[in-house]
């Protein structure tokens, strides 16, 4: 399967859950991938920076993610949303450009405190899968 995984409010409403779903995920052989709405000029922050060492993130600038994805995806078109927007995925951001500077000014993102180790640990588990594998 496919599967999109909002950021905002989705993702970074609970890190620690979502990368256990991540994590599972890869282990099945499912792609997963973090969609979001936000400009990758503006909004790459360092958590989502942190999150691309793992999988893969799709900035859509504001625009329908199902669009977005369906002409410049590569081929990644989901099978399965996860988002707390769903008008998102089919409905242009109707943020104002004064409305967009506000949220970026006060979105008030943090690392969690062990951040990194959680990524390390995620990282070396998906090496042991991938090493087992090239075995079998």
């Amino acid at each position: 399967m496919k599967i999109a995984l909002d950021y905002d409010q989705t993702y970074s409403a609970d890190p620690y859950f979502w990368q256990g779903v991540i994590k599972l995920a890869q282990h099945a052989g499912h792609e997963i991938r973090i969609v979001t709405a936000r400009d990758d000029r503006f909004d790459r922050t360092e958590p989502l920076i942190h999150v691309e060492q793992i999988v893969p993130v799709i900035y859509c600038r504001g625009v329908a993610k199902k669009w977005h994805l369906t002409h410049f995806g590569d081929g990644f078109v989901p099978d399965i949303w996860i988002d707390d927007k769903p008008e998102s995925i089919t409905t242009n951001s109707s943020a104002p450009p004064e409305g967009l500077a506000e949220w970026r000014a006060n979105r008030g993102e943090a690392m969690p405190e062990t951040w990194e180790t959680l990524t390390l640990g995620i990282g070396r588990d998906m090496e042991r899968k991938r090493a087992k594998d090239q075995k079998a």
